[in-house]
């Protein structure tokens, strides 16, 4: 369903690092069949979500370009969305979820174009248009639900994950895709369910990203709003799934108030859900969304955040007191006594100020390799971020430009400037 990217009227807002998910939707590669199943799940699922979905969906599905009767053309819902402060782009089928989340910040749906087979009616877990489309986009005509899935973008994208998350997003991929293909054999599918099985059985603390996809999945695509004994559809799996629509609603499926219990409640993406999170309005998800924010390390800082840093073996941004910020991941750090005396990092490694980047490895070579920041007063008691740049040269610089600099700790950092 994809050939090679062009120009769209959202595409001049995809920073560069994410074009290469963005492709062109090949409207022509659709045949009658694909037609028909888009007709077939949209006529019942709009029969059934007319009484039972959140008001925006009635009018958003429309309003955002889809209509019952043709597969969309991503282009001009693009066009739509731009009325909501939206924007659409094709994208390659199943993205990472941190690229995925950075559309969201920038107020971009990405939609697969892939359809559904006729074998898959009720419900597919690979990403498809019918999903991504009519199950994401029509309640993004309300305004308060649109800030806050932009929002949600804005947090995930900050969020750590660490090497166990990347093993759990292959075995997920890998049965969406097995699943997804109509010629894969019996035994191939149980492969997959059982590599899947077991990364979820896997030891291993949880992600800030882990903790956070929870939260998206309760809520953005399988949220419900209103009260525990009356509300209303909102999640896009919810949406678009002729089954699970219709599911959701036996009193065999717990409904739960929504709040940072999500964050702890895992999820099968195989399975249909045991339980579903009832949001008050669409205000309070911004709530929790909030109140998840605030345990995050970007949000804390100080060694928590450090620690994080550290385990998750991605690049991070270390923001110091002075205002000077270190983008690299971190190798290690010496810490007593909860005071930090060292970080470690591995090239390469940029410097920034205000969230411009001032040095990279590119301009200096000394860079690209191992970077230690030693941290925490001088033997004179002094700090040298409470120093201007004069009165440092002046203290601590000889007339030849060399540099020596005695640490509480111990550390001795020697060179010329």
């Amino acid at each position: 369903m994809r050939k090679a990217m062009s120009e769209t009227h959202t595409l001049d807002r995809v920073p560069f690092h994410l074009r290469p998910f963005v492709v062109e939707q090949d409207y022509s590669a659709y045949n009658e069949m694909d037609q028909a199943v888009w007709r077939f799940v949209l006529l019942h699922t709009g029969a059934h979500l007319k009484d039972t979905a959140h008001p925006a969906y009635r009018r958003g599905l429309s309003d955002t370009g889809i209509s019952v009767e043709r597969i969309p053309r991503i282009a001009y819902m693009d066009t739509c969305l731009s009325h909501f402060g939206w924007g659409a782009v094709c994208v390659d089928g199943f993205i990472p979820p941190r690229a995925f989340q950075e559309f969201l910040r920038l107020a971009i749906l990405p939609i697969a174009a892939d359809i559904r087979s006729r074998d898959q009616l009720p419900y597919t877990p690979a990403p498809d248009i019918i999903h991504e489309s009519a199950g994401h986009s029509p309640i993004l005509v309300d305004p308060g639900y649109a800030a806050f899935l932009k929002k949600s973008g804005e947090v995930g994208s900050k969020a750590f994950s660490c090497p166990y998350d990347a093993r759990l997003y292959n075995a997920i991929f890998d049965l969406s895709e097995t699943k997804g293909n109509p010629n894969a054999t019996a035994a191939e599918i149980a492969r997959a369910e059982a590599n899947l099985s077991a990364r979820v059985e896997e030891k291993h603390d949880l992600s800030e990203a882990a903790r956070l996809a929870r939260f998206y999945w309760w809520t953005v695509e399988y949220g419900l709003v209103g009260t525990l004994d009356d509300y209303q559809i909102y999640g896009a799996g919810l949406l678009s799934s002729l089954g699970e629509s219709h599911i959701s609603h036996i009193h065999q499926v717990e409904k739960r108030k929504l709040s940072l219990e999500c964050l702890e409640t895992g999820y099968d993406i195989t399975r249909t859900q045991p339980q579903l999170f009832v949001a008050e309005s669409f205000e309070q998800l911004n709530e929790v969304l909030e109140q998840a924010a605030e345990t995050m390390a970007y949000r804390q800082g100080g060694l928590k955040a450090l620690s994080i840093a550290l385990s998750s073996q991605e690049v991070a941004t270390t923001v110091l007191n002075s205002g000077m910020q270190i983008i690299a991941e971190l190798s290690h750090a010496t810490v007593e006594q909860d005071t930090v005396h060292l970080i470690a990092y591995k090239g390469p490694v940029a410097l920034a100020e205000n969230d411009r980047i001032v040095v990279s490895a590119a301009d200096a070579n000394c860079l690209a390799q191992e970077y230690l920041l030693p941290l925490g007063r001088l033997a004179d008691g002094e700090e040298p971020s409470d120093q201007s740049e004069s009165e440092f040269r002046k203290r601590y610089l000889t007339s030849d430009a060399k540099l020596h600099l005695k640490y509480r700790s111990g550390m001795q950092v020697k060179g010329q400037t």
